[in-house]
């Protein structure tokens, strides 16, 4: 799992909450971009040493040209990035997690207007702050409020904290005054278009900024005095703070899944465990000593609950509950009723949705698990967690088995794999669509537990696999477990003989015809007639035909792990795609056609080429004879390579000849980009491989002889090991 965004804010008295505006426009920044992050509190007289301590100069100062050093800052694990700014953070998250269907992240600032929401900022942050005096129920630690009030004092050069409150007689006169501040704001919100600022169906950041301000009010405000304010200009506050509030999904499938309260307060306790050991600064690694009921204490001493757990995960796991829990003919309409409103969530819940998963349907007796609890119902990453605590191996290891799994399970049932981002090993596209982001929740269980066990078999020790097995499939007996492995390990065996009985068969590829042949030289002059042009030309073309005629396309079209993990990608230079330096380019849909930059989902630099060169080159053979397109059609969709470039590539024999070209990658390029739109490369596709062809694959990959234990080379016509994988654990 990636590491969370880190979020400094500033911590109230016990129990701790979020109040201050600005921190709370970046946590509706963070909650509205659906980010993984967690929150180190931080008590205000250490908000100065603590920005201090993370190097980060402060964006404000005092009337006297003092720094004022305060929060929010969020730390990024992942780029290294410290920003210490709510709108520029707001700037930032919009650049690191753009706008996509895939992840359902809103845009939190549409693209030109970030002078306009700056200056809009500024101009809230006047009107709630010239009202601030009204304030007198800050909510602080009561250890530190003294100190606190001091150190405003300080900052604003009065006398006494008194001096900066309102007195009884005035407050009316300071209520009205702010009332006619907020008039000329509410007349942006256009209500009769939509909720939103200027009318817009999504809360945008700008209305964050404003929420986020309310916020403050409603923590530090007389209750009667907060009541009175969400009634001004027709109840606007009210709506915009119930649309913006962050949504408790909980308390709303509570209130409509018809489940008991324990059961739904089990269910909780259950994700926030789950969360909690999938930490690094958590007390216990180990599901079974963790008691849900229990507080949860991270090791900074801080109180783990729902509030640290990412918004995404809270969502999923509810919508996977609703599923198993909720009746059949209630589930979508609870499911309508919990995430109404809930930015980004999909319309269609997934039960209704048309899903390809060749992959569901248990393989052996013991694939589907016998579940025994909530958890193991909620929680289908669980088993890999038992695996990685028992097995004991290495990251590296640990990172290949889980990545293979996810990218293998993207396959659909017409062969189309999702492209792969190997540095992060980001899957994107396959069986559940092309701006779908695979992730080990879309593993069925049973294939999950199929390449644990095989896992187990190629990749524990012997001494260790008894062990490892009984933890990871503890719903089996020890006579079962046994059982399971030895099915497995039988098609893993099947695959290795028909692995070498594929490896003997002789290619049906033709030689090539020499120059002087009568009947070539009389083929070219008539390609030369009927297209009038040179004898040069027809001759290029001619070659080209008869070296695609050359081409073996009876080997595997599945994607090569092994090739993969050179982590190739088809960038141009400076992290550019065709996309990027050719924004109008051919489809590769149909052929001839000219789309714009944003059609047809073009990928971006970080994928990986995941198919070696005789592969491509047998992927063109296949798609210029079986489908409606000709070569001098696919030619033309290949912007920038000539006929002569292709022709070189054509020529060349081995998986790795040929992988620095340019037309290697552009092809390469282009049918990943058919494959994770969900077309077929041509022809009918090799199904998804058996399980115990994955298994010998993943040997491959990892390039160790199981029986002696020495490297070796995973790609024909190479003397180099595989270059080492940079991947994270999701």
């Amino acid at each position: 799992m990636a590491e969370p965004i880190i979020f400094y804010d500033i911590a109230s008295g016990p129990p701790k909450r979020s109040y201050a505006p600005n921190p709370w426009k970046t946590r509706f920044a963070l909650n509205f971009k659906r980010v993984h992050y967690r929150t180190h509190w931080v008590e205000l007289p250490d908000v100065e040493r603590t920005r201090r301590s993370l190097n980060c100069a402060p964006v404000r100062w005092h009337a006297d040209e003092q720094p004022f050093y305060t929060l929010p800052v969020i730390v990024e694990p992942a780029t290294g990035r410290t920003i210490g700014d709510s709108f520029d953070i707001a700037v930032y998250l919009d650049e690191q997690y753009p706008a996509d269907n895939s992840s359902r992240r809103p845009q939190l600032i549409a693209p030109g207007t970030a002078g306009l929401v700056s200056a809009f900022n500024k101009y809230v942050d006047a009107i709630f702050t010239n009202a601030c005096m009204i304030l007198d129920r800050h909510p602080w630690d009561p250890a530190t409020a003294e100190q606190t009030k001091a150190e405003f004092v300080r900052r604003l050069g009065v006398d006494s904290w008194e001096d900066l409150m309102v007195g009884e007689e005035d407050r009316p006169k300071v209520l009205a005054a702010f009332r006619v501040s907020l008039g000329g704001l509410a007349a942006h919100y256009r209500r009769e278009k939509g909720l939103w600022i200027d009318g817009g169906e999504m809360p945008a950041y700008a209305d964050m900024i404003v929420a986020a301000w309310w916020q403050m009010y409603r923590k530090c405000s007389r209750e009667e005095e907060y009541e009175e304010m969400m009634g001004w200009h027709d109840g606007l506050w009210e709506e915009l703070m119930e649309g913006l509030e962050p949504v408790d999904l909980f308390d709303r499938f509570k209130k409509h899944s018809g489940l008991s309260k324990r059961h739904v307060k089990l269910f909780q306790e259950v994700v926030v465990k789950y969360d909690y050991i999938s930490r690094d600064d958590c007390e216990s690694e180990d599901w079974d000593d963790v008691e849900p009921a229990k507080k949860l204490y991270r090791t900074d001493g801080s109180e783990h609950t729902l509030t640290d757990v990412n918004v995404t995960d809270v969502a999923n796991a509810i919508e996977d509950h609703i599923d198993v829990y909720v009746a059949t003919n209630r589930r979508t309409e609870v499911y309508h009723k919990v995430f109404d409103g809930f930015p980004g969530q999909k319309k269609i819940p997934k039960w209704d949705r048309s899903v390809d998963s060749p992959r569901s349907h248990p393989q052996t007796p013991f694939s589907a698990p016998r579940l025994a609890g909530l958890s193991l119902a909620v929680m289908s990453e669980e088993p890999f967690k038992r695996f990685v605590s028992a097995s004991q191996l290495k990251l590296k290891d640990l990172d290949r088995i889980h990545n293979m799994i996810i990218w293998r399970d993207s396959a659909s049932s017409n062969g189309c794999w999702g492209a792969i981002a190997w540095d992060d090993f980001e899957v994107q596209g396959g069986r559940l669509g092309p701006d779908h982001k695979h992730t080990l929740r879309d593993v069925p269980i049973c294939y999950l537990r199929d390449r644990l066990m095989a896992a187990i078999n190629t990749e524990v020790v012997a001494d260790k696999r008894e062990h490892v097995r009984n933890a990871v499939f503890s719903d089996l007996s020890a006579s079962e477990v046994e059982a399971y492995a030895a099915v497995i390990g039988q098609g893993e065996e099947e695959n290795v003989d028909e692995t070498k009985s594929r490896a003997k068969k002789k290619s049906k590829a033709r030689k090539i015809p020499s120059a002087d042949d009568p009947e070539r030289q009389a083929k070219a002059q008539q390609i030369r007639e009927d297209r009038k042009i040179n004898l040069q030309e027809a001759e290029s073309i001619l070659k080209q035909q008869e070296l695609i005629d050359a081409i073996d396309d009876t080997i595997d079209l599945a994607p090569n792990p092994a090739f993969a993990a050179r982590n190739m990608t088809s960038d141009f230079g400076w992290g550019e795609t065709i996309e990027t330096i050719h924004p109008s380019r051919r489809s590769v849909k149909t052929p001839g056609n000219q789309v714009e930059s944003d059609d047809e989902l073009p990928l971006k630099a970080a994928w990986t080429i995941d198919r070696d060169c005789d592969q491509v080159r047998a992927v063109i053979k296949v798609f210029v004879t079986r489908c409606q397109w000709t070569i001098d059609q696919l030619l033309a969709a290949l912007y920038g390579v000539w006929r002569p470039q292709l022709n070189k590539f054509l020529g060349q024999r081995g998986p790795l000849q040929g992988k620095e070209s340019f037309a290697f990658r552009r092809s390469w390029e282009f049918f990943k980009q058919r494959e994770v739109l969900g077309l077929e490369l041509g022809g009918p596709l090799p199904k998804p491989l058996k399980l115990a062809r994955e298994v010998k694959q993943l040997r491959e990959l990892r390039g160790v002889d199981t029986n002696r234990g020495h490297k070796r080379s995973s790609l024909e016509g190479s003397d180099r090991p595989l270059k080492a994988q940079k991947t994270s654990r999701r």
